[in-house]
């Protein structure tokens, strides 16, 4: 047991443990996806940050690449959501943890179409977009 008539330890053990909040501040982000646009979209947003993204043949592998943090360089995997902070840097954050932080302030969530690749927003998921289900009509009425 701790003596707590002394100051000094009673200051210490005060300090070790506190709960924070996180401020609720407005970050921007873009999700690490193997598509070109989306690549372009990540050039443009990190700039020099961004190293070159790599991609294994291997069935299953997922695209990389280096991206200059506060700490060096850090390896981001597609999927991870890479966001500008506060003061400008950037960093990249697993989905999981990213989902559990951050809230879409934009309204509706966008999806990418599985046929086109074209991003949409819809509250559905894995859904082909308008315009594909307009193809897909076109080519079964030619049929």
């Amino acid at each position: 047991m701790m003596e707590t008539s002394n100051p000094k330890v009673w200051r210490n053990e005060w300090r070790m443990i506190q709960k924070f909040r996180k401020k609720p501040i407005v970050i921007e982000a873009i999700q690490f996806e193997y598509y070109h646009k989306i690549i372009v979209t990540l050039k443009k947003f990190v700039g020099a940050n961004m190293g070159t993204v790599t991609k294994s043949n291997n069935s299953g592998a997922k695209a990389t690449f280096a991206i200059l943090t506060l700490e060096g360089y850090v390896f981001a995997t597609e999927g991870d959501w890479i966001i500008k902070g506060i003061n400008g840097e950037f960093y990249p954050c697993k989905p999981d943890i990213f989902k559990k932080t951050y809230d879409n302030i934009e309204g509706q969530d966008k999806h990418r179409c599985p046929t086109c690749g074209k991003i949409y927003s819809s509250q559905y998921k894995n859904y082909i977009c308008n315009e594909c289900k307009k193809n897909k009509k076109l080519m079964k009425e030619k049929k």
